[in-house]
């Protein structure tokens, strides 16, 4: 995304939090979550992608390169906000915010 080309990710967890319809290809996915199975997530469960949505979603950005271009300079747009320098300026400011709501020590006091 970060580099203008939109993706095609399942519309559940993680990447909800920066795809959506105006910047790439969510999938749907099935209605039931799948058991991992085996090793260290066995107990968790994933997504399984609509293997319909997600054949009509290649066969709609294979014929439509104006909206492939739209949504990848969307998609450019929508990672600045990953770019280090904006990350760090998050962590900056959630950082001034927690000092600023810190106690302040008692006169003659140690700091805490």
């Amino acid at each position: 995304m970060a580099s203008g080309t939109p993706v095609a990710a399942t519309n559940w967890s993680g990447p909800t939090a920066y795809l959506d319809a105006t910047n790439g290809y969510p999938v749907a996915v099935e209605p039931d979550l799948r058991a991992v199975g085996d090793g260290p997530f066995a107990d968790h469960r994933w997504a399984e992608p609509d293997a319909a949505h997600l054949a009509a979603i290649l066969r709609r950005a294979r014929d439509d390169p104006a909206e492939r271009a739209r949504l990848g300079a969307a998609a450019r747009a929508a990672m600045a906000r990953f770019a280090p320098a904006a990350l760090a300026a998050d962590v900056a400011a959630h950082l001034a915010r927690i000092r600023a709501a810190r106690p302040r020590a008692p006169p003659g006091g140690a700091e805490l």
